[in-house]
């Protein structure tokens, strides 16, 4: 069935249509283009200016020549007047010049437009004064670099499509392979290109296998991370492909090799316990060996490791050549078992092994939250020097990154090491982390990163509990004092739960007038997208509670105008119209409109207006407030456990219980006060307007439907609502303002 433009079946119009082609999908007989059907299309069709049919399944039955030939003079006797001959396309087949017809038209055509290509080709070839495109006569290293950037199924299109540049796309073709875990996130732009899935690696496997490629040649990095317990047991192509790689490997066939990258950490079984580090969970020691093996044979300028492991994954080391290992990610497990003293021993063999290579540049280590019971805060601050110790002995680290939650200790500031020219810190931090950084000169370091985060009620317990300096909100903490200068870079990443001292922008902007100035734009952009969401979200609590008031007038007062034009009209006795609600709607509206314009909208506006009053004079005694700790009414032995709950307890539940008190508790305390009608929590560092009443949600819609209303008819009532003379007054005596609009002075409640 076919379905032409503007055309009616069963009619004698004729369609429009100038460019038509007809394809048939199938290769049976019964899809092809039947002749009963391209004869009524021809009829309906008389003002072509091209036509292509191409009926696939045509030439496999019979010769379609006679039936091409007969099908095209059918079309050109309908559309003889505008379908040119060299212009129509049956399978390929066309009229020539002869008016004979020639069913490999298009093939003849396509020959000699290539045969054309290739004499200008060779013609400009032949001028000396011919130059190759740019693309091409660039350095084999920056192609390479260019072609980085694109996919794999885009480099090869560009192989196929450019014979210049087939030796460099089929190299970064072959350059990298990716063995991921299926959950993680494609977390780098080599991953993102060069990951393969289990179909692509099993067809990988069968091109290695074949005798009639040598891609493996230009094999330059590897990348292979491990998933749940027993993905690797259950996933023979990625098992089968790397071991034919080590084979490569072992053999000498990937001379090119320099980087392998391992990403073994946390990974963790269905159950939430840890998998144990064995063949269930990693490729086999055939890789393993193979790898080493080629390490060891190579200098540390030709081959480099990088590894991301937790320190469950000790054996790790034994099974890599640790003297080539430049990159080095060490993550705080996830399990539910060890204590927090005994992980922090791994931590420090771990690194006391990886700074026997003397190549390391990159170092990450990745905290924790306070989910595991510890041992008792002086032999756990022992180890953490010893870890320091250790950190300080990497004399060849230039980028040290600490993350996630926080080292063991949130007290806890690592030091870099003295030739750290990148320094990171993301996560939570306490004031006494703060007092340390803020003491530290950081000499040497030129770019800092910092993503701080609050601390939770649980941590900042624990804490109290050891007498360490806290605060309810991070605005009221100064550090009053700042080292750190000399920084030619400055990243601070700030969100909802960020927590920086109240000074610490202030002082360390001070302290680095050399910071460039699209650094600086970062960070006024970040604070401005800050603040613009914070506000986003107090906006319509502002106006909501200040409607509340405005919403219960309007609705009185139509009810009464209801009210009255209903007992007006009974009066009359005049029988009921079929417009009876419209003519009540008007008049009301109109009444209400009146109102509303001459008593309650610049009460409204002043209303507003006020309560964001209100949220600057908050900002501006945030500023004034008092600067002494608010300590934590906690009566716990100091000796007492750092952490008082087991992971599988419920710690959200104890918080709930400690923590959260009510609104009272804090404004006995002074964390909570009034300033008119806005209440201001020192604790959350918001300003909330704060209703007389609860909001009822009826009369919310109500007055929403009311204000549509009032919009409907404002155009109607022009000459009358612009008497305003009650309100306004004369040209020369403006007169007095309504009086605001009185709230009740009924108990507040809190938002």
């Amino acid at each position: 069935m076919y379905s032409i433009v503007r055309y009616t079946p069963n009619s004698r119009k004729i369609s429009p249509v100038k460019h038509l082609t007809l394809e048939s999908y199938g290769r049976g007989r019964s899809t092809s283009i039947r002749l009963d059907s391209t004869k009524r299309i021809a009829r309906i069709t008389r003002n072509l200016e091209t036509l292509i049919i191409r009926n696939k399944s045509s030439r496999i039955y019979d010769s379609t020549k006679k039936r091409d030939e007969k099908l095209a003079r059918r079309f050109l006797k309908y559309s003889k007047d505008t379908l040119d001959p060299t212009r129509l396309r049956i399978n390929g087949g066309s009229f020539n010049d002869a008016g004979e017809y020639d069913e490999d038209a298009e093939k003849r055509e396509g020959v000699a437009r290539r045969q054309r290509l290739f004499e200008q080709t060779q013609t400009r070839l032949r001028n000396p004064n011919f130059k190759p495109p740019p693309m091409v006569t660039l350095k084999p290293e920056i192609i390479s670099r260019i072609l980085s950037f694109l996919q794999r199924k885009d480099v090869f299109n560009l192989m196929l499509s450019s014979k210049a540049l087939y030796k460099p796309c089929y190299h970064n073709i072959w350059s990298g392979f990716a063995f991921l875990a299926s959950y993680y996130d494609l977390d780098t732009h080599f991953a993102y290109k060069y990951s393969l899935t289990d179909n692509e690696a099993d067809h990988l496997l069968n091109i290695i296998s074949s005798i009639e490629t040598n891609g493996i040649s230009c094999l330059e990095q590897l990348e292979v991370e491990s998933g749940f317990l027993s993905d690797w047991s259950h996933s023979y192509e990625r098992e089968d492909v790397l071991k034919h790689i080590s084979e490569e490997i072992e053999r000498g066939y990937t001379p090119k090799l320099k980087a392998l990258h391992l990403k073994f950490r946390s990974y963790v079984s269905r159950d939430r316990s840890l998998a144990p580090f064995n063949d269930t969970t990693r490729p086999g020691p055939d890789f393993f060996a193979a790898v080493k093996k080629y390490s060891e044979q190579k200098p540390p300028h030709e081959f480099s490791l990088r590894i991301e492991m937790n320190a469950q994954s000790a054996e790790l080391f034994d099974l890599c050549d640790i003297g080539k290992l430049t990159n080095l990610q060490l993550d705080s497990r996830f399990g539910k078992f060890l204590e927090a003293e005994n992980e922090l021993e791994e931590f420090i063999n771990l690194l006391a092994i990886a700074s026997v290579s003397g190549h390391l540049k990159v170092l990450t280590l990745g905290g924790n939250l306070y989910k595991r019971k510890a041992k008792r805060l002086g032999s756990l601050w022992e180890s953490l020097d010893a870890l320091q110790k250790v950190v300080s002995g990497l004399k060849s680290v230039t980028s040290l990154t600490v993350k996630h939650g926080y080292l063991f200790h949130p007290s806890f500031l690592l030091l870099p090491p003295e030739n750290v020219k990148v320094l990171s810190y993301m996560g939570r931090m306490s004031p006494c982390w703060w007092r340390k950084f803020a003491k530290h000169p950081f000499t040497g370091i030129e770019r800092l990163d910092l993503s701080c985060d609050s601390l939770d009620s649980h941590e900042t317990k624990s804490l109290g509990i050891a007498d360490e300096e806290t605060y309810a909100s991070f605005t009221d903490f100064r550090l009053k004092e700042l080292e750190v200068s000399g920084l030619k870079w400055l990243s601070v990443s700030e969100s909802q739960s960020s927590a920086y001292p109240a000074d610490f922008f202030e002082r360390i902007l001070k302290n680095n007038p050399q910071l460039p100035p699209y650094c600086l734009q970062a960070i006024v952009k970040n604070k401005r997208d800050l603040y613009t969401e914070n506000m986003k979200a107090k906006i319509p609590q502002i106006v909501s509670s200040c409607g509340n008031e405005l919403n219960k007038q309007l609705t009185k007062a139509l009810e009464g105008y209801t009210q009255d034009f209903a007992t007006t009209f009974l009066r009359q006795q005049n029988p009921l119209q079929m417009d009876f609600e419209k003519i009540m709607a008007n008049s009301s509206l109109e009444l209400l409109t009146k109102q509303f314009e001459n008593e309650h909208a610049l009460s409204f506006v002043k209303d507003c207006a006020e309560a964001l009053r209100k949220q600057i004079g908050q900002d501006e005694g945030k500023k004034d407030a008092d600067k002494k700790p608010s300590s934590l009414d906690e009566s716990s032995d100091s000796d007492s456990d750092f952490f008082d709950a087991d992971e599988d307890s419920s710690d959200d539940s104890d918080d709930d219980d400690e923590f959260e008190e009510d609104y009272e508790t804090r404004l006995a305390r002074s964390e909570v006060s009034y300033e008119g009608n806005v209440m201001i929590g020192r604790l959350w560092g918001t300003a909330l307007p704060v209703s007389d009443e609860s909001t009822d949600e009826s009369d919310e819609e109500e007055g929403d439907d009311d204000d549509d209303d009032d919009d409907d008819d404002d155009n109607d009532d022009d000459e009358e609502s612009n008497d305003n003379t009650d309100y306004t007054g004369g040209d020369d005596n403006p007169g007095p303002p309504p009086p605001p609009v009185v709230f009740s002075k009924s108990r507040r409640r809190y938002i």
